[in-house]
């Protein structure tokens, strides 16, 4: 299966106000689709946005397309929003094009800087198919054509079973938590091997977990 990354800008009616409030909005950073439904009489979507989510409610309130949302706040700066939509024709052909290709939207799509990036997956005759069937008015720039690097979008799932057996320990016995609560020793003793080993496992299982989470669409 290949795997395309893309960077998309829309213009014209296919470049709603919401997309300008998500990717280039004044109180907004960065936002990350994390999922979504298309192909409904309602789709939905859920993003996690880095700003002021004040500024963003008060902006957001008089955004068409957007029949309903609610926001969670996480943090100081960063917020979950689900949102509710209508669909004007550019984006229902957009929607189309996707949900009738045979591809896999392969999250987070970022929104930044005006643009969107993200990832699709599936057989290359499809991946062709699709882009030929987008509207003109989403300008697109290929940025890598691979093969599916599962390593890379699911870090996890790269661990091996013993690296998830010490990562998992040492989390219920508190080392991640601030201050750390045990050690490498003790963690040994709970696993019956040595300390060196839990190191070993932990340092390997972090290098894997921190490079994913690192390697976004740059």
């Amino acid at each position: 299966m290949r795997q395309v990354r893309f960077t998309g800008s829309p213009a014209g009616e296919l470049r709603r106000p919401l997309f300008d409030l998500l990717a280039s909005g004044e109180w907004v950073r960065e936002t990350r689709l994390v999922d979504w439904t298309l192909g409904t009489d309602c789709p939905a979507a859920l993003f996690i946005v880095r700003g002021d989510s004040v500024r963003f409610e008060a902006a957001l309130a008089g955004v068409p397309d957007v029949q309903s949302y609610e926001v969670q706040h996480a943090d100081a700066d960063r917020f979950a929003l689900y949102v509710t939509l209508d669909t004007p024709e550019p984006l229902t052909t957009l929607f189309d094009a996707l949900t009738t290709s045979g591809l896999v939207v392969v999250g987070p799509v970022i929104y930044r800087d005006g643009c969107v990036r993200g990832s699709l997956v599936g057989q290359a005759a499809d991946i062709r198919s699709a882009f030929d069937s987008f509207p003109d008015s989403l300008s697109l720039t290929i940025e890598s054509v691979t093969e599916f690097d599962v390593g890379r979008e699911f870090p996890a799932a790269t661990l091996t079973d013993r690296q998830l057996t010490v990562v998992r320990t040492a989390a219920k016995m508190g080392y991640y938590e601030i201050p750390r609560e045990t050690t490498h020793g003790a963690i040994a003793a709970a696993l019956d091997c040595a300390a060196s080993t839990v190191s070993e496992h932990l340092h390997r299982a972090e290098a894997k977990l921190v490079t994913g989470a690192l390697d976004v669409y740059e």
